[in-house]
């Protein structure tokens, strides 16, 4: 049975797909692979057909008010509430071209990872799933710890994979940070392959948020659609000591 020979293991593998290569893989790298896709048994979420997800976009379209005769603000057509499948934009989970389906557990959440700014029109919709769905699941390692030592199997593995959940949480801004994406890109095929049909892990806007991202861009359609205006962005904060 393949095991993590490190609680590192998941930044070391990072480091080596960032900076040194990310096709041909070393050793160290295949085993790490290994070892994921062993412990992802151990991690399998089932999503029953129908749940209700939401996803938001910044913007909105207007039509003609012809009470006021002005124009009102009106959200985004169903169409545009899903990626362009031949025009997808890289992400955390999928590499440019290959479009996937990024959603959350609620309108709060999806709201935010949009970081719109105060004033900003966001297009929400609610989203509602077809099928059953299997997905990996991150969300419950959350605790990231450090070890002077190295601690036994069980600790690594949880380690490890509290560290991919925020790899895959964290939001990455800038255009050149852009290659931060592909160890988790590379955990998402890896993934896929196995047979998920996606990944679930914490949303980096709140501690009840998750995220999920779906393979297959019909696994969900949307079935209402709404506009809100970012009135505040709140954040709690303490020393960090």
């Amino acid at each position: 049975m393949s095991e993590f020979v490190s609680w590192r293991d998941y930044w070391i593998f990072a480091s080596d797909v960032i900076q040194k290569r990310r096709f041909l893989r070393t050793d160290r790298g295949e085993a790490f692979l290994a070892a994921v896709t062993e412990s992802s048994k151990k991690r399998v979420n089932l999503m029953p057909a129908g749940t209700e997800l939401w996803r938001a976009q910044r913007g909105c379209n207007y039509a003609p008010d012809s009470d006021s005769g002005t124009e009102r603000p009106v959200p985004f057509p169903a169409e545009r509430m899903k990626p362009l499948a031949d025009r997808a934009q890289e992400g955390r989970v999928n590499p440019k071209g290959i479009a996937c389906l990024y959603l959350a557990n609620g309108p709060d959440t999806a709201i935010s990872e949009t970081r719109a700014g105060i004033g900003e029109r966001v297009s929400l919709a609610n989203f509602r799933t077809k099928a059953d769905s299997r997905l990996v699941d991150c969300i419950h390692q959350q605790e990231e710890p450090l070890y002077l030592d190295e601690p036994d199997s069980a600790s690594k593995e949880r380690a490890v994979w509290s560290y991919m959940n925020r790899a895959f949480s964290s939001p990455v801004g800038r255009a050149e940070d852009r290659a931060d994406y592909a160890p988790t890109q590379v955990l998402a095929e890896v993934f896929k392959g196995l047979g998920f049909d996606g990944i679930i892990y914490r949303s980096a806007f709140g501690t009840d948020g998750y995220n999920l991202a779906l393979f297959d861009l019909d696994s969900a359609d949307p079935v209402g659609r709404w506009v809100y205006r970012v009135d505040d962005v709140a954040y709690k904060v303490s020393i960090d000591r």
